[in-house]
């Protein structure tokens, strides 16, 4: 059947973290301003607000780049960076992670990104 509306919205506010976080990838940025979309995101949904841990990391968790508020690492090109929101809720773990290598300009996704709608298999 059809998924709960709250696991819909669940998925909506991870995707919609997602792509937030991702936008502002870019060289002169820093790690904390990808944090500080993900708090934006999850502010406007009324989500609680996070206390630990962080929500995306260098290549292979390297490189001193984690995505929390107190990591101000400034972005370069050729730096591969994930943005990886994930919640907990009575339905599982939602974690969408994405991976990016910052271009001179932006970022460049390194592989098809989640889609905005949830993926529903049925039998």
């Amino acid at each position: 059947g059809d998924p709960p509306s709250e696991l819909l919205e669940v998925y909506r506010m991870t995707w919609e973290c997602n792509r937030a976080m991702a936008a502002v990838i870019k060289p002169g940025h820093m790690c904390s301003d990808i944090y500080a979309e993900y708090a934006r995101i999850t502010e406007k949904f009324g989500y609680p607000e996070r206390l630990a841990g962080r929500v995306g990391h260098g290549l292979v968790n390297t490189g001193g780049l984690s995505v929390y508020p107190r990591n101000h690492t400034v972005l370069e090109p050729n730096m591969i960076i994930s943005v990886e929101p994930m919640f907990s809720t009575k339905y599982g773990l939602f974690d969408l992670e994405d991976q990016y290598v910052v271009t001179e300009t932006g970022a460049e996704c390194l592989h098809e990104p989640a889609p905005e709608q949830l993926p529903v298999v049925t039998a």
